[in-house]
C-alpha cells in the first residue's frame, strides 16, 4: 500500500514537470503563429473545457502530465491515407511554419524544463532549506570493508571533520556527498579539520559501477545516541530510551552508528548494550526481530538538524545555476559511463513508475521531518527531474524533441520540405523505439517495486 502511494504521489510531482515542458511548446506556438488546438493539464477525459477563441484549454482526470495538440495532424493523415500524393500542410499548422520556427517550437519545451529546475533551485537558495544530515566528520570505509580507497590514498583518517570542498564549504555530509557527486572524477582539494588541526588534502574519487556513482569511501559518523525507540520494538522491551548513548555493543566499543552494524551480522539470540543515561551507565540485553532476513531493534540514532539559511539574491541566484550545472554535469556523466558500457542499463534506466516511486518517497521521507524539509526535498528532486527531461528530449532520436529538431535542420539545409512519409516513417521508428525502453524499463521497476523494502 505504501509504494502504492509513493507511486501515485509521485505521478503528480511527475505530471507537474511534463505540463511545464508542455508549456513551452504551448507558448512557442502561439508566438510564432502556429494555432495550438487544444493544451490540457492531464491526461484521459477531460471534465472541465473552455475555449475562447481557437485553442480549448482542459483538465483532465489523470494528473499525468499534459499535452499541446498543435495544428498539423491531418497533414501526416493524408499522407498515410494517400501514400501517391503529395498533400499540402494547412496554413497556420505545424508543418506549414518555417524550419526555424518548428525548431525554435521544439526546442522550448526543453527550455522550459531548463528553466524551471534553476528557477526552482534559485528559490530554494534564496528562502534556505532546513536539512537532517549527519555532520561531516566521516569514518573511512575500508576500516570495516577492508579494500583500499581513495580516501586511504589521499591520507584521510576516520575522525577528520571535513570543512571545504574545491573551496566550497561543506556544512554537513549531505554537501560532501553533493560535492563528490558533482566531481566528474577530478581531483578534489578536500580541507581537513583533524583534533583541532587543519589540512589539505588531494582527493581523487573512483567510479564504482555498483552504485552508478563517484566514491571516495567514507561514511558519515552519526554519534550512537538513541532519537526516539519505535513502539513495541525490541528496543522498548529492553528498556532503552530517547537520551541514552550506546557505549557498547556486545562488550565492543560504539564510538559511533557504522560500529554497530558489523556487530548486527553477527545473527545471535540476542545482544548485550551498555548504555549511559544522565551519566550513569545501565546494562541491559536486547533480543531483536528479524525483518526480511535481518536483525531489527527498533532504534532511531540523532541525526542533526541544520536550519534553513536564506541567501541574498545576487547569492541565491548564482547559487540556483551552479547547481543546475553540477546536476547536468552528473547526468551528463552518467549518460556517457551508460554508452560507454561502465554501467547497467537495467539498473540505471527508470521509467516514468520508478520516477513517480522515487518522488512520492522523497515526499514522504521529507515531511516527515517537517514541512521545510518536505517542500525542499521535493522542490530540489523535481528540478532534478526536469533537467533529466531536458537533456532526454534533446536526443536525437525519432519521436523526441531532438530527433525533431534533426528533421527540421535536414529540411532547413536542403531548402525543401521532407516528403510527408519520410516524416511518418521516421516517427514510427521512434515510436518503436520509445515503446520498448517503456516495456524495457518498466519490467525493471516493477521487479524492484515487488522487493521487499
Amino acid at each position: 500500500m505504501q509504494t502504492v502511494l509513493f507511486v501515485l504521489l509521485g505521478l503528480v510531482g511527475l505530471g507537474i514537470v511534463v505540463t511545464i515542458h508542455e508549456l513551452g511548446h504551448f507558448l512557442a506556438a502561439r508566438a510564432l503563429g502556429v494555432e495550438v488546438e487544444a493544451f490540457a493539464v492531464g491526461w484521459g477525459p477531460a471534465f472541465y473545457r473552455w475555449k475562447p477563441k481557437k485553442t480549448e484549454y482542459r483538465l483532465c482526470w489523470l494528473p499525468l502530465g499534459g499535452y499541446c495538440k498543435m495544428k498539423g495532424e491531418n497533414y501526416l493523415k493524408q499522407a498515410l491515407l494517400n501514400p501517391e500524393t503529395q498533400p499540402q500542410p494547412e496554413p497556420g499548422s505545424f508543418f506549414a511554419a518555417s524550419p526555424w520556427r518548428r525548431i525554435v517550437i521544439s526546442l522550448a519545451g526543453p527550455i522550459f524544463n531548463l528553466l524551471m529546475a534553476a528557477v526552482v533551485l534559485t528559490a530554494l537558495a534564496l528562502t534556505g532549506v532546513p536539512q537532517n544530515s549527519p555532520s561531516s566528520r566521516i569514518i573511512l570505509a575500508s576500516q570495516y570493508e577492508h579494500t583500499t580507497y581513495p580516501a586511504d590514498q589521499a591520507g584521510l583518517k576516520s575522525g577528520d571533520i571535513i570543512t571545504a570542498i574545491n573551496g566550497q564549504p561543506v556544512q554537513n555530509f549531505r554537501d560532501l556527498q553533493t560535492q563528490i557527486g558533482a566531481c566528474a572524477g577530478k581531483p578534489l582539494s578536500v580541507e581537513v579539520n583533524r583534533n583541532g588541526q587543519p589540512l589539505t588534502l588531494t582527493v581523487i574519487p573512483r567510479w564504482n559501477p555498483a552504485s552508478s556513482s563517484y566514491l571516495v569511501g567514507v561514511y558519515p559518523w552519526i554519534d550512537p545516541i538513541v532519537a526516539s525507540v519505535q513502539r513495541d520494538s525490541p528496543a522498548q522491551i529492553a528498556g532503552i530510551r530517547p537520551g541514552d548513548r550506546v557505549i557498547s555493543f556486545n562488550g565492543y566499543p560504539t564510538p559511533n552508528t557504522r560500529a554497530i552494524v558489523p556487530l548486527l551480522s553477527d545473527r545471535v539470540p540476542s545482544y548485550t548494550l551498555q548504555l549511559e543515561r544522565h551519566g550513569k551507565q545501565i546494562d541491559t540485553t536486547i533480543i531483536p526481530d528479524i525483518v526480511n532476513g535481518q536483525p531489527h531493534l527498533g532504534i532511531e540514532y540523532k541525526i542533526p538538524h541544520y536550519p534553513a539559511v536564506p541567501q541574498p539574491w545576487n547569492v541565491a541566484v548564482s547559487q540556483g545555476i551552479s547547481q543546475t550545472q553540477v546536476f547536468l554535469g552528473q547526468m551528463l556523466d552518467g549518460l556517457g559511463q551508460l554508452v560507454t558500457g561502465n554501467v547497467d542499463p537495467a539498473k540505471s534506466l527508470s521509467g516514468p513508475l520508478l520516477i513517480a516511486y522515487y518522488v512520492g518517497d522523497v515526499a514522504s521521507q521529507g515531511f516527515m521531518s517537517g514541512w521545510g524539509d518536505g517542500v525542499g526535498a521535493v522542490a530540489n528532486f523535481l528540478a532534478f527531474i526536469s533537467l533529466a527531461l531536458f537533456l532526454m528530449n534533446l536526443l536525437p532520436l525519432p519521436a523526441l524533441d531532438g530527433g525533431n529538431i534533426v528533421l527540421e535542420l535536414v529540411e532547413l539545409f536542403r531548402r525543401k520540405p521532407l516528403k510527408p512519409m519520410t516524416l511518418i516513417r521516421f516517427q514510427q521508428v521512434g515510436s518503436v523505439i520509445i515503446l520498448a525502453l517503456i516495456i524495457f524499463t518498466t519490467y525493471n521497476n516493477v521487479i524492484f517495486l515487488m522487493q521487499p523494502k
